[in-house]
């Protein structure tokens, strides 16, 4: 029941989008394939889960960016959720 490939086009190019789940349903990869005038550049992002919120909410992870291009690029991503009654 979860996403699993995006394809989309437009402006000459096409990019489809996939994403692998680890065991409890979070996303553990996306991979990005853009391909444009002749050229496909792949880009994956792994995704480590660090905190939940008491609603088993993810709260912060680590994501990894790779690429042909450039360094491995890592950030911390948070988020806050308000619950209501």
């Amino acid at each position: 029941g979860r996403l699993q490939k995006i394809d989309s086009e437009g402006w000459g190019a096409k990019r489809h989008i996939e994403f692998v789940y680890d065991p409890q349903g979070y996303v553990a990869k996306r991979m990005n394939i853009e391909e444009g005038e002749g050229d496909v550049y792949l880009i994956i992002t792994t995704y480590e889960y660090i905190l939940f919120d008491t609603e088993g909410n993810w709260t912060m992870r680590k994501a990894k960016k790779e690429c042909d291009w450039a360094e491995p690029e890592t950030k911390i991503e948070t988020r806050k959720i308000e619950y209501y009654e």
